[in-house]
């Protein structure tokens, strides 16, 4: 609804649905890019994103599907607290969330390395 500026959106509503959903992925397109480059900038590796990915569903079942596929190859994530907010408008309300990173596995050692993480596990 913030987004989009319509205070009837809802993801029920099928007319709707399709410019919440574009919203939605061009939002995680951004937010990746953006936490991507400051880690890149942090770290000073050479980073390549993969096209983020959007579901909706009850979050266990989100969190479970995207876990079952991850520990296929690694056991290993990095959860990012994020909260939007407009800063121009201190009444609106904010968007809190989780940001979901899943590293290739083999990066993990250079990543947690350049971090300054000697032990991650």
């Amino acid at each position: 609804r913030i987004m989009t500026g319509d205070a009837s959106f809802t993801i029920h509503n099928s007319n709707s649905m399709e410019i919440g959903v574009s919203a939605l992925k061009e939002l995680g397109n951004i937010l990746s890019g953006s936490y991507l480059t400051a880690l890149s900038d942090f770290t000073q590796l050479t980073l390549y994103p993969s096209v983020p990915s959007l579901n909706m569903d009850m979050a266990g079942a989100i969190l479970s599907f995207g876990l079952l596929e991850l520990s296929l190859v690694s056991d290993q994530g990095i959860v990012i607290e994020t909260c939007l907010t407009d800063p121009s408008d201190e009444s609106k309300e904010s968007v809190e969330g989780h940001f979901f990173l899943f590293p290739d596995p083999d990066s993990y050692d250079t990543l947690f390395k350049a971090l300054g993480v000697s032990d991650y596990d």
